[in-house]
């Protein structure tokens, strides 16, 4: 690949060789398409959107049933929640969470039909990355990157420091249009949600489900795929900040192509209440000791996006969602045996007490606790540190500067970096860690800033 990083009013560093991370582009339509087509099409449903859920008690059969808008709800042995970084599923699971949070960037990309990277407009050599920069990291104020995408598409995109989310026509704090920067400030407070008990009434039929916290985010709406004025935005920026390779592919852009969103994560999993109480003891506190990924009844597992949304800064977002199936599907085959016999109870005759014939039916309790301890051993520490190192590369000093902290708290036998030749080493440590998978999943003991933990933070009971 070659890769060209110009700062501005400079001229460009060019290199031909591999750059230290290894860099691929999916085009996510085309992934969606090739992991639909392996599954049978009945099994397919589309237009439905998840509400809550309500765990049904082991003594009672066990499972779960899945509540969605205008829809039937649907009832599961398991589920594994891959519902996205604004997860409804998690807002109920963990109603402690305060929801996504805002990472001091806004974002602009679109993808051009530009064969050769040069025939729409001249925007890159066949396989070249251009990036454009006025400082490094995440204290930037205009970031872009043009990208050959492959398929005889170029990809651009520009990110912006923001202190607020500034989306481009949002109302400001005087009732104008601001296209530059708004203040739109959380809520005061929030909805707390729970999920709602199993109880099943004389028909069969429940009420209506408990919504979880901050189910529209209402302080984070805006942009998306074509807003009005985005391109012009866009434009303004570039034409500040010096950068005419940029603006030759902006203007080729049809606006309706160009994506705007706040750049967003979630609080890694082992920060929350009461998993982040680094001091004190899982004894007495049944809370503490059970999994942070994981409903209390094991019957919802978070994946992807609603376990780890990630600042996409090291480009590990949609890997780790990947690596998440590998293990809960290698999990659930190890654990076959022991999940095999569970049938679906029967809502109009519920257990009243745990007799042998109540637990024929939810007998894969055992077996799901297995799953979810496996899953959390593989997943918890990992995801959670790749967050953090995510979140050091972000807009907002204070989060970057608790990122760190947080990081060194959980890992005490791993060294602070002092200096810049440190710090790099730290990244490119973590780069090569990474890219070890499956291997040494908590930690490289080989390393000098990512070794595994000494004891794992979380131990699931």
């Amino acid at each position: 690949m070659r890769v060209e990083i110009r700062t501005k009013d400079s001229e460009p560093q060019v290199t031909t060789t591999d750059p230290p991370t290894k860099l691929m582009t999916f085009r996510w339509a085309k992934v969606q398409n090739v992991l639909a087509s392996i599954v049978e099409p009945a099994r397919v449903h589309c237009g439905y959107r998840v509400l809550s859920y309500s765990e049904v008690p082991d003594n009672e059969g066990g499972g779960v049933f899945l509540h969605f808008k205008d829809k039937p709800d649907v009832m599961a042995r398991f589920a594994v929640a891959a519902d996205g970084m604004k997860s409804p599923l998690r807002a109920v699971m963990l109603p402690q969470d305060p929801g996504p949070r805002y990472l001091g960037h806004m974002n602009f990309n679109a993808l051009l039909y530009n064969p050769g990277g040069q025939e729409t407009v001249d925007a890159h050599l066949p396989g070249q990355l251009k990036v454009f920069t006025d400082v490094p990291m995440g204290l930037f104020g205009v970031s872009c990157y043009v990208i050959d995408a492959g398929g005889d598409t170029t990809f651009w995109q520009v990110r912006i420091r923001s202190e607020q989310p500034s989306f481009t026509g949002a109302p400001a704090s005087n009732g104008t249009a601001c296209p530059a920067a708004n203040d739109l400030a959380p809520p005061s407070s929030q909805q707390q949600g729970a999920p709602t008990p199993w109880e099943p009434s004389p028909d069969g039929k429940r009420g209506e489900p408990a919504k979880g916290p901050q189910s529209d985010m209402p302080y984070l709406v805006g942009g998306g795929l074509g807003v009005p004025g985005s391109k012009a935005r866009v434009l303004d920026i570039l034409d500040k900040a010096g950068y005419q390779d940029v603006i030759r592919v902006v203007q080729a852009t049809p606006e309706t192509s160009i994506f705007e969103r706040a750049i967003l994560d979630r609080i890694p999993l082992d920060e929350l209440p009461p998993w982040g109480d680094l001091q004190g003891s899982n004894a007495g506190n049944p809370e503490k000791s059970r999994s942070p990924l994981a409903s209390p009844g094991n019957r919802v597992v978070l994946l992807g996006d609603a376990l780890h949304a990630v600042h996409p800064g090291p480009g590990q977002g949609a890997r780790s969602a990947f690596e998440d199936a590998h293990q809960l599907a290698n999990i659930l085959e190890a654990h076959r045996q022991e999940l095999s016999s569970w049938k679906p109870p029967n809502a109009l005759e519920p257990c009243a007490t745990s007799d042998d014939s109540c637990s024929e039916k939810g007998n894969d309790a055992e077996g799901l606790a297995h799953v979810v301890a496996d899953y959390t051993s593989a997943r918890l520490v990992r995801v959670c540190r790749m967050q953090r190192m995510a979140a050091e590369g972000c807009g907002l000093p204070h989060i970057r500067e608790h990122a760190r902290n947080a990081g060194m708290a959980r890992c005490p036998n791993c060294p602070v970096p002092s200096t810049p030749e440190e710090t790099r080493k730290r990244w490119q440590e973590f780069s090569r860690w990474f890219e070890m998978y499956p291997e040494h999943p908590n930690g490289d003991p080989e390393s000098t800033y990512w070794k595994p933990p000494p004891t794992a933070p979380i131990a699931v009971q």
